[in-house]
């Protein structure tokens, strides 16, 4: 549980980035990103991510199917025991074929469009009873199998869907890869399954229990307090009560109660130290399980780097929690392909949600390329967010200390980058809609004009060399020329007017003198 909330606190998200495209191809990508973003927020895919990284953890491997569910794409949770292979082809890792097992009601699974004609086989087959539960549900259990193309081009990968003797399915596989994203905690030397921690813990954790059970037994037997009587006295045995202030009738020695050390002190110091032993086979720290801070460690640079060196211990189960986010990706675009160009998805976006459809973003995969980025946050801890929001209001990314204690009580950087980023992002807004739909809107004066002229300058040499069509150039230059007429009105308006502030003169005439007169001006008043 530690290690899940310590690895799964970040949220990768995949990007698609081309690599030398056109523009169009370019905004396609954006596109793209978001609508992968819409499917991500409808199916939960923060949630289905940490599972499955528990999974691993417990078994080993963690798995993810998305698939279509009538006209949306779901995903699933895997459980390893479903899936089977062979061993002998997967020795290197890399199976050809593989068939899932999974139970399903028969009347969800005769009511499924591809079925619907196989109805009747459905309703009739035999309900699944494992063991010796007699059980009250309907269940089927179908095998859904698939054997990737032997090559490059090849058509003899094959996907079907049996019940028993009778196939539901039978279709080609055109895919090079099987409909899964996997997550292995740990690579074993040879095979396709992976070793989780519990598995790696096992004989640790068998050697507690034996401890455990001595300790439990001995406490059983010899936890409680004996008496000691001397043969012969007179001691009335009915007398001994739970009662308290209980009066023990006796003759000759008096009774004496006694309570033996019934666990040697070495029982519990071994106990202790495979416990730590366990924690330094995971590698998680005992402050770290039990939420805390070890003491005097309370700047935020100490806490930083304390984390960064344990956090070293978890680098490739870390990378391999942000490949099953790459991984998921492309098997979700393959399913929208199959919903066909109308199928939509509500991308998020900063402070509204978008509707897109497959034939906006629908993208060749030989044009792009998917990178993964972590979403990340501010600190949890007080100490760590104190000094994050220190360091960004000292370097001038954050707009004095009003916003640094915002950020103290709202540790989301997001709302405030809305705000600090309203107007870049207009600009880019009001551009890219001259460059794509050949639409500008003029700026006005409220814009930042120096950035819209650096910004549109920038545009317009990125779309020459993407060779953008030649009108939405031309527009994009009487945009430039807009903006260039208001800076010439603001500079204008900011000028002072030639005679001054009122008509008068900016710099006064010396007082005129008379030469018939000497220091007596023309009005007849003396100079000075």
């Amino acid at each position: 549980d530690t290690l899940s909330a310590k690895i799964c606190k970040a949220h990768p998200r995949p990007m698609f980035l081309t690599n030398g495209g056109t523009w169009k191809e370019t905004k396609r990508s954006k596109l793209l990103n978001q609508f992968l973003d819409g499917i991500y927020h409808e199916v939960q895919f923060d949630k289905l991510a940490q599972q499955a990284f528990r999974d691993a953890c417990v078994v080993g491997s963690g798995i993810l199917n998305p698939r279509r569910e009538g006209d949306r794409i779901v995903i699933d949770r895997v459980f390893s025991s479903e899936l089977l292979i062979d061993e002998v082809e997967s020795f290197y890792g890399r199976p050809r074929q593989m068939h899932r097992m999974k139970l399903i009601d028969k009347r969800q699974l005769a009511q499924t469009p591809e079925f619907r004609a196989s109805a009747e086989i459905i309703m009739q087959a035999d309900p699944v009873r494992p063991g010796s539960n007699p059980g009250i549900s309907d269940s089927v259990m179908p095998v859904e199998s698939w054997r990737l193309p032997s090559a490059e081009g090849a058509k003899d990968g094959r996907h079907t869907i049996c019940l028993g003797e009778h196939v539901l399915l039978d279709e080609q596989w055109t895919r090079n890869g099987f409909p899964f994203a996997f997550l292995n905690f740990c690579d074993r030397m040879w095979g396709f399954w992976g070793q989780g921690l519990a598995e790696q813990l096992a004989s640790t954790q068998a050697e507690i229990n034996k401890l455990l059970y001595v300790i439990t037994r001995s406490l059983e037997l010899g936890g409680s307090f004996k008496w000691l009587i001397e043969r012969g006295s007179k001691v009335n045995s009915n007398h001994f009560t739970n009662d308290f202030g209980t009066i023990i009738e006796y003759t000759g020695t008096a009774p004496i109660a006694v309570a033996p050390a019934v666990i040697q002190p070495e029982l519990y110091q071994q106990l202790a130290t495979l416990i730590q032993r366990a924690r330094e086979l995971s590698g998680i720290s005992e402050l770290s399980a039990a939420g805390q801070k070890p003491a005097g460690l309370n700047s935020g640079r100490a806490l930083r780097e304390m984390t960064d060196i344990e956090s070293d211990r978890f680098q490739v189960i870390a990378q391999a929690f942000e490949r099953l986010a790459v991984d998921t990706a492309p098997l979700c675009i393959e399913v929208a392909k199959e919903l066909g160009p109308k199928f939509s998805v509500r991308a998020p976006s900063r402070s509204k949600f978008n509707t897109l459809t497959w034939s906006q973003v629908n993208l060749d995969a030989d044009k792009y390329v998917i990178k993964c980025f972590p979403v990340s946050a501010l600190p949890n801890t007080p100490a760590e967010r104190m000094q994050t929001v220190t360091e960004l209001v000292q370097a001038g990314w954050i707009r004095g200390a009003d916003q640094g204690r915002k950020l103290l009580n709202f540790p989301d950087l997001e709302q405030d980058d809305s705000l600090a980023l309203a107007q870049e992002e207009y600009l880019q807004q009001s551009i890219e809609r001259i460059l794509d739909e050949g639409e500008m809107t003029p700026p006005d004066e409220t814009d930042n004009l120096q950035r819209a002229r650096e910004m549109a300058l920038q545009y317009y040499a990125r779309a020459r060399l993407m060779e953008v069509d030649p009108e939405r150039l031309a527009l994009l230059v009487n945009y430039l020329a807009a903006v260039a007429d208001l800076q010439q009105q603001a500079a204008a308006a900011a000028a002072p007017a030639p005679g001054g502030p009122g008509g008068a003169p900016a710099n006064p005439m010396p007082t005129p003198t008379s030469e018939l007169l000497p220091n007596v001006n023309p009005g007849g008043s003396p100079n000075g």
